[in-house]
């Protein structure tokens, strides 16, 4: 089956933007994930015991990547070509997750000041220690190696993303003002009526920096534990079919993030924008 492979990196969406970026929330670089969906991404097997990450492995190496946000209409964005914002407030093909998002007015503003990546190249001697957490390995016995798992290799977040809204809220205030006639020099008085505008934000209120997408390192095991050549498969293969004792890398494949056009993959390629660093979402 020929496959094709994006050259720019990819991510997953979120499925919920409640979830904060390290060290404060649930996930980290090298959690691992019974899946992609929305439960497994709530409760990696590894919770609380990740397999800690080499600095030498972290790009980049001091500090995430930092890239400049926008701020832009929804009426704009939804027009946009190849924008993962676009999907999210435009049609219905990401299913419910996102309805609330895809019912807000064409008038209202979203706002992302900062946009951070960090992500790491897992060795194989870091995914055996990864694989070997007990959890992680109680679930892949199991499954009697039958179901794949996932390593979390890159992390997207965003800071200071607001979704607002200026509405009119309207109050009238009455008063009497005086005043001095220019011509007759007499004071005369009057009834006078002004408007006070307030302005009304709605969600995002930009405090709180949420998770937006996930990179990550699909493995799985050959049937019969059979070693293929890197040639034969997208990604690299390890093991040593011969073992007499099972390892837990003997017939392992992994694949990383990467687009697969043949898969049926529904993906969003934000070259098209002609954005610097354009990032190719995967939304299944």
């Amino acid at each position: 089956m020929a496959t094709s492979i994006s050259p720019q990196p990819a991510f997953h969406l979120c499925p919920d933007f409640s979830i904060a970026p390290p060290p404060n929330g649930h996930l980290q670089l090298g959690s691992m994930l019974r899946g992609l969906d929305f439960d497994s991404i709530f409760s990696p097997l590894d919770y609380g015991d990740t397999a800690e990450i080499p600095n030498s492995q972290l790009w980049p190496l001091d500090k995430p990547a930092e890239k400049d946000g926008f701020s832009r209409s929804l009426r704009e964005l939804r027009v946009i070509e190849g924008s993962i914002w676009a999907k999210i407030f435009g049609g219905d093909s990401m299913g419910a997750m996102f309805s609330f998002l895809r019912n807000r007015e064409n008038d209202e503003t979203l706002t992302v000041k900062k946009i951070f990546v960090r992500y790491f190249i897992p060795t194989p001697e870091y995914m055996k220690n990864a694989l070997e957490i007990d959890n992680v390995a109680f679930h892949i016995n199991n499954t009697k190696r039958k179901k794949p798992v996932y390593i979390i290799t890159g992390l997207m977040w965003t800071e200071g993303a607001k979704l607002s809204k200026v509405q009119s809220k309207k109050s009238k205030a009455s008063g009497q003002v005086a005043a001095t006639d220019p011509h007759s020099g007499t004071t005369v008085g009057g009834g006078a009526a002004f408007e006070i505008d307030d302005n009304v934000s709605t969600s995002f209120d930009g405090s709180t920096p949420f998770i937006l997408g996930i990179r990550v390192r699909k493995i799985w095991w050959d049937k019969d534990g059979t070693r293929r050549g890197a040639e034969d498969i997208v990604g690299a293969t390890l093991g040593n079919p011969k073992a007499k004792d099972e390892d837990v890398l003997d017939g392992l494949k992994f694949v990383d993030d990467e687009v697969d056009n043949a898969a049926g993959q529904i993906t969003i390629d934000e070259g098209h924008t002609g954005e610097e660093d354009a990032v190719t979402w995967i939304l299944v």
